[in-house]
């Protein structure tokens, strides 16, 4: 009796000294959480220079209210920088030093477009005008302007396709890309009588495209007899390799080497 008394004492003394230890770790926590709050802000109180601002938005935690007062401490900083910007290095470096979305970067690409317009209206030449597509901020209208110019001034395939690829998704510039790539690589197609030329017409015709199309046509019907004629698996796996993804010639040398594999059995 005696011992099961002793028993439910330490066991009581043990329970309130667990107690004491959560509590006081609690405690230790919402200290430490309240002195890393005064940390960041007592930071941010005394940041004044552009390092200092930058350096608080991009370090305070993300989505914290300290990271949204650093937002607008940076943004106080660098208002007067864009007001002082007159170069376009300047002004560029604001927006790219900019918190995204914020006030103080959408002034900065309105004063961008008004630098590089008149500079894209008064541009001749197709490398006076690709060198603005890196200038303009992304998605702005002037960068939409500057990919329109360069595919008016782009003559050769090479300088089409660079057009291609820097026009946006589903744009109505990248749509003229195509026709454009396209008139340019049929006749190319239509003079192509070796395998090599009309798979080179096909890797570099526009996805889906009609010529893409045409030169797919054009590969199988090189292929199809080379194939047919292919007795030993060397040569039927050249074709597997040279057909295009997913076409028909393909999948008939897929077959064909099942064939062979099976007959080596």
């Amino acid at each position: 009796m005696k011992g099961k008394r002793m028993f439910m004492v330490t066991r009581s003394a043990l329970f309130a000294l667990v107690f004491v230890l959560a509590a006081a770790g609690c405690s230790s926590v919402s200290s430490s959480s309240t002195a890393d709050d005064s940390s960041w802000e007592s930071r941010l109180a005394r940041a004044t220079t552009f390092e200092e601002g930058r350096q608080m938005y991009e370090y305070a935690p993300r989505g914290s209210e300290v990271q949204k007062a650093a937002k607008k401490k940076f943004e106080v900083i660098l208002t007067p920088r864009l007001a002082a910007a007159t170069t376009l290095e300047e002004v560029r470096k604001v927006y790219l030093d900019a918190p995204y979305g914020s006030g103080v970067q959408k002034a900065a690409v309105e004063k961008l477009e008004a630098i590089l317009k008149p500079r894209l209206a008064a541009a001749t030449t197709l490398e006076e005008v690709r060198g603005m597509y890196l200038d303009a901020p992304y998605g702005s209208g002037v960068q939409k302007a500057v990919v329109e110019k360069m595919l008016s001034l782009a003559t050769t395939f090479e300088e089409v396709a660079r057009v291609y690829r820097y026009a946006p998704e589903g744009s109505e510039v990248k749509k003229a890309a195509v026709e454009k790539l396209e008139a340019i690589l049929t006749p190319i197609l239509v003079a192509a009588t070796t395998l090599e030329e009309v798979r080179r017409v096909y890797a570099y015709a526009p996805y889906g495209s009609g010529v893409q199309k045409a030169a797919l046509e054009k590969l199988e019907a090189i292929l199809t007899p080379i194939l047919a004629a292919a007795t030993t698996r060397e040569k039927v796996l050249e074709v597997y390799w040279g057909a295009p993804d997913g076409s028909k010639v393909r999948k008939a040398a897929a077959e064909k080497l099942g064939a062979i594999r099976h007959n080596t059995k």
